[in-house]
């Protein structure tokens, strides 16, 4: 008996203490907040180079509670096709881009918006044709909420996450070192050199067409949900973005997902005087090559100009902070 208490002991101890680590540091603020909020604390005061993969959404939320507080008067959210928009791109607006935007997470930040009772000049959303696409699998919006599941639990049993929290450094002030991958003080980003310079693929990544594959029509409730919830933000103007996607793969792309046109369509019926339509999802239509983009869906600094020039101060700044 006694034996088997030692052997007990022997085991429980390093899985304790695995345990605890991965709570007091918890970096994907699973169930600890303590270290994003650290990480939102010093984005505030400065450019920071990132070298771990930040909880997105759970940073969102912290810095939509410090929206009224900060010098900005203008929001953009939506897919990290998004995300570039801010410092390195000449826009003075306070973004809140995430990787894998869907209907679930603007419901969610129109929410906080409303609870919050932020004032917004303009509100600026990246509009992705997934976004009202009923079967869509992706679901990292459930990240926004802190309820404990079996996922989340064998994350702190996880040797690996245990070393992704002891991981040092994590970010640093950015030193304007070109290669980064920059997080800047307004929720905007610059991707690393490696992701910027890389060579585009003309056949259609699988994430691409899994979000795209049967989905023939829009779902009606979604979009009546959508145009309730955009009408209800507290904002004098009201910009959408259709994203558009690289002409290496724009042709095969709307051949094989017509849905595409279609969603394109339904956004253009709201164009209203408070509403402002820029963009499409049709590359051709504002002019982009295939050199104005780093990758199949995401725009380069450039071709952010050229899609982005509909755009009037006092969301284009030269005075950027």
């Amino acid at each position: 008996m006694i034996k088997f208490f030692n052997y007990l002991v022997k085991i429980l101890i390093p899985i304790s203490l695995v345990i605890l680590i991965n709570f007091l540091i918890d970096k994907r603020a699973l169930i600890n907040q303590n270290y994003i909020k650290s990480f939102e604390k010093s984005l505030r005061k400065m450019d920071l180079s990132v070298y771990f993969n930040i909880p997105e959404r759970k940073l969102a939320k912290i810095r939509i509670e410090k929206f009224n507080n900060s010098s900005f008067k203008n929001m953009i959210t939506g897919s990290s096709r998004v995300m570039m928009i801010g410092k390195n791109t000449n826009h003075k607006v306070f973004n809140l881009g995430m990787s894998n935007f869907t209907i679930n997470d603007f419901l969610y930040i129109s929410e906080l918006i409303n609870n919050s009772s932020i004032a917004i000049d303009t509100f600026i959303l990246g509009i992705d044709p997934i976004l009202f696409n009923e079967n869509s699998t992706l679901d990292q919006w459930k990240n926004f909420h802190n309820d404990l599941n079996l996922g989340k639990l064998r994350r702190f049993v996880s040797i690996k996450y245990l070393m992704q929290n002891v991981s040092f450094p994590n970010y640093s002030n950015w030193d304007g070192n070109k290669n980064d991958y920059v997080k800047f003080s307004d929720g905007s980003i610059r991707y690393h050199i490696n992701d910027r310079e890389q060579e585009v693929n003309s056949t259609i990544e699988n994430q691409i067409v899994k979000n795209l594959e049967n989905y023939k029509f829009i779902n009606t409730e979604l979009y009546n949900l959508f145009i309730n919830k955009l009408n209800k933000i507290n904002a004098n103007k009201i910009i959408l973005i259709l994203n558009p996607y690289n002409p290496i793969i724009y042709n095969e792309l709307i051949e094989l997902f017509p849905i595409l046109q279609k969603v394109e369509d339904r956004i253009l019926l709201l164009k209203n005087e408070k509403i402002i339509i820029i963009g499409s999802f049709n590359p051709y239509n504002i002019s982009l090559s295939k050199y104005d983009f780093i990758d199949q869906v995401h725009l380069n600094k450039n071709g952010i100009k050229k899609a982005y020039s509909m755009i009037q101060s006092p969301i284009r700044s030269s005075d950027v902070q």
